[in-house]
């Protein structure tokens, strides 16, 4: 009896672990993929700020990224 539910205890984790897996490379796939569409605002989440005023390198990439949409006309305003 123990041994059948380890058993079916293994095939589910088995199965979420798959399921996991899948769902992390469609996000992953969606994410870098870029459909060229045009929005109407652009909302550029926060990152770290340091200390002395400067950005960090993650949000200044953020910036650049959003400046880079509104200059080539595929944002509207971004915030």
């Amino acid at each position: 009896m123990v041994k059948k539910l380890f058993k079916i205890f293994k095939i589910i984790l088995s199965l979420f672990i798959i399921w996991l897996g899948i769902h992390s490379l469609y996000i992953i796939i969606d994410g870098v993929a870029d459909s060229g569409q045009k929005a109407d605002l652009a909302v550029i989440l926060g990152s770290k700020v340091n200390e002395n005023g400067t950005l960090s390198e993650r949000l200044q990439k953020r910036l650049e990224t959003g400046i880079d949409l509104y200059k080539n006309r595929r944002i509207k305003i971004f915030w």
